[in-house]
């Protein structure tokens, strides 16, 4: 049986798993640009490719030069609860309530860390920020064990509600050009098409 289900039997003594409840809360994020530097068509010209049957053919072929191109991700932190999604609505509204008060905690921790580097830029940002990670899970859970305590839970139904502090990053659009020209000189993607 897995950490992320409940199993449950119906009345044909039949497993039915139901997924658990989750609350997420971030504790840090912001969008990042990334770069690379590429080889892309810039255009086109027509080169000699002769053959026997016809020695004048002509053939396009594209031109190449590098260039560069970015995309935007985003770096979060964030405070994970999986709890039974059979608590009643009491006691999931106090449940909120304490991840809120530890999520609010966790946050001074991993936001101070993440603004504090002398090195500026997204790599030491997002290092800090993970560097903070384990200071802010004590944080956290001393704070949420605490809270929870004063619900009133079976020790059994506390057991089964589990949480966490991850980092995820994702990507949330795809590389494009940097820069384009024009004809006249490079210019950021977004204004080339301006001048057409």
């Amino acid at each position: 049986m897995s950490n992320y289900h409940q199993v449950y039997v119906d009345s044909t003594n039949h497993p039915i798993l139901r997924a658990p409840g989750v609350m997420q809360k971030d504790l840090f994020s912001f969008d990042y640009p990334e770069f690379k530097v590429a080889m892309c068509v810039t255009g086109w010209t027509n080169v000699p490719c002769p053959t026997w049957s016809n020695p004048g053919r002509m053939c396009r072929q594209d031109i190449k030069l590098p260039c560069t191109q970015t995309r935007k991700s985003k770096f979060r932190v964030y405070a994970e609860v999986v709890y039974p999604e059979s608590l009643e609505s009491a006691v999931k509204s106090e449940l909120e309530r304490c991840h809120l008060t530890a999520s609010a905690l966790a946050t001074n921790v991993v936001y101070s860390a993440a603004t504090a580097s002398s090195v500026i830029g997204p790599a030491a940002t997002i290092s800090a920020a993970v560097g903070s990670i384990p200071a802010a899970l004590k944080t956290y859970l001393e704070s949420f064990s605490s809270c929870i305590k004063g619900i009133g839970l079976s020790d059994a139904l506390r057991r089964q509600i589990k949480a966490d502090i991850k980092k995820s990053d994702k990507v949330i659009s795809d590389w494009r050009l940097g820069y384009e020209y024009d004809g006249l000189r490079l210019l950021p993607a977004e204004d080339i098409h301006y001048l057409l």
